[in-house]
């Protein structure tokens, strides 16, 4: 009996042996049956939460915004504002005039019609329409300073410019652009710029500048185009206009010795160019004509042709004398106004479309210039405007003196198609008829 129950427990030995994995299932069942006695929370339904609003970015600083194109314009805005002081208003119109001088601006010639022949300190000394331009003497409190002349060797083809002008709010205006190439000689004796700038037709004058703000140049709007003179051009212009030089619309130089001797004239100057619309169109004279005489001075050198030309009083007819064909032949024609136009007649006016048209002839095209347009009246129905030019009715040009039988003097009893210049563009206009 003793023996059965001594086998049935083990020695101590193997009890010890046991003891360690005894120990670590022990520890395993403990970790375990923790875990399933802790209480779990109750599960309760899930609430969406609210979103959050957004916070908005923080404002980018206005500089930072900017494109390339918006900084170009900037940096030619401020180039414009600081070029202001060399420009000056002119008359009640606020036309521009760039300072030559202290004391002397260029204008357009258009502009200078408006000026009084002196208004205050500003008085018109001179015009020449081949080129455009007018003096003008102004105050010294008009303006801060002249603009430097930018050096010839700076100026170089792709050379970035800017035309600056003024508008009638005296706020300034500005168009860039670039030197196309050095420039050219024209027929006037002035060389011009070949610039990219497109300067609209409401700018009829500006000053050209470079990127430090010194003076290039003159842009002015003529028939042909926008024409830039150099600096030292419409300097020479603005001088000579100055001191009472009249403009000639005949231009001669000498006759060589050779070819005078050749053709067996004792006098005479070779005439190069002839300003056909200083002689309303028609001079008789054409270039490559031995001018013999003008009025009743001989000429033999250009000195004296200068000296006749001036003697001759505007709108006087002056006769004359040219070597052509191998023959003398005999003209005359009316003597130009001393700005190249011709000369100033006893005003040409009718009354039509309820405003004042007065005739105007001898410039790129002739017609009825409208002088003002009161409200109400058929003209302003039309949309016609101060300074247009009524080239044609119903597609019939205007001739002088049927232009008088053209237009109604009132309200017209059909509708009239009107062609009229505005600028450099020309334009279809409709008047109303009496039934409307």
């Amino acid at each position: 009996m003793r023996l059965r129950s001594a086998r049935r427990w083990m020695s101590a030995g193997e009890a010890r042996r046991l003891l360690p994995p005894v120990v670590l299932g022990l520890a395993v069942i403990a970790v375990l049956a923790e875990g399933a006695l802790r209480r779990r929370p109750p599960v309760r339904p899930s609430i969406p939460e609210p979103a959050a609003t957004p916070s908005p970015a923080p404002a980018m600083r206005p500089d930072l915004e900017k494109t390339p194109l918006g900084y170009q314009s900037e940096f030619f805005f401020q180039l414009a504002s600081r070029a202001r002081g060399g420009l000056v208003g002119l008359g009640p119109g606020t036309a521009t005039g760039v300072l030559i001088e202290p004391g002397l601006a260029l204008t357009s010639i258009d502009a200078a019609d408006g000026l009084a022949a002196e208004s205050g300190a500003q008085r018109v000394l001179g015009a020449d329409a081949r080129v455009g331009l007018a003096a003008v003497s102004v105050g010294e409190s008009d303006v801060s300073a002249p603009l430097a002349p930018a050096a010839r060797e700076g100026l170089h083809p792709a050379t970035y410019l800017a035309a600056v002008s003024l508008g009638a709010d005296q706020a300034v205006r500005v168009v860039p652009g670039y030197l196309a190439s050095a420039g050219r000689d024209s027929h006037a004796g002035t060389q011009l710029l070949d610039v990219a700038l497109p300067l609209p037709s409401s700018i009829p004058l500006a000053a050209v500048v470079t990127l430090d703000r010194e003076l290039a140049g003159v842009a002015v709007h003529s028939a042909g185009g926008v024409r830039v003179l150099s600096v030292e051009s419409a300097l020479a212009v603005a001088r000579a206009l100055a001191q009472g030089r009249p403009c000639r619309a005949i231009e001669v130089t000498e006759l060589a010795e050779e070819a005078r001797r050749a053709l067996r004239l004792r006098e005479g100057v070779v005439v190069e160019k002839v300003w056909l619309s200083a002689f309303g169109g028609r001079s008789g004279i054409e270039a490559g004509d031995i001018l013999l005489a003008w009025g009743s001075s001989k000429v033999g050198s250009e000195e004296a042709f200068g000296r006749a030309y001036d003697a001759a009083a505007p709108g006087s007819g002056v006769s004359y004398a040219v070597w052509r064909g191998g023959r003398r032949v005999p003209g005359r024609v009316e003597q130009p106004g001393r700005d190249c136009r011709p000369a100033a007649g006893p005003a040409r006016e009718i009354r039509a479309l309820g405003v004042r048209l007065i005739w105007s002839e001898g410039g790129a095209e002739d017609g009825l210039q409208v002088t003002s347009i009161p409200a109400g009246t058929p003209a302003a129905a039309a949309a016609l405007t101060e300074r247009d030019l009524i080239l044609a009715v119903d597609g019939r040009r205007l001739a002088w003196p049927g232009a008088r039988r053209a237009l109604p003097p009132g309200n017209p009893a059909r509708p009239l198609v009107l062609t009229v210049r505005r600028g450099d563009r020309v334009k279809l206009l409709v008047t109303p008829s009496a039934s409307r």
